[in-house]
């Protein structure tokens, strides 16, 4: 396990943690992409789990690493099988 992964399973519950998330749908306020996204505003993610988002180079847009949210989501998903 990453010292990230320990970090994250000891200090918070992970369900909760997903909870506090809010997926959504938006469009880019950029002349040059006029792409309609589904996902998660970093700026909102970044004050649940900051581990997971990063400032793009050169900007000063924020991203997600949506890849970083999967071990968090896998240990919702084993405290949500512990419920039944």
């Amino acid at each position: 396990m990453t010292p990230l992964f320990i970090s994250l399973t000891i200090s918070c519950l992970p369900l909760a943690t997903i909870n506090k998330l809010n997926g959504v749908q938006y469009d880019w306020k950029d002349p040059n992409n006029d792409d309609h996204e589904i996902g998660l505003i970093a700026q909102d993610v970044e004050k649940v789990v900051p581990e997971v988002v990063r400032t793009l180079a050169n900007t000063n847009y924020k991203g997600v690493e949506y890849q970083k949210l999967t071990a968090i989501l896998i240990e919702a998903v084993k405290e949500l099988s512990k419920d039944k």
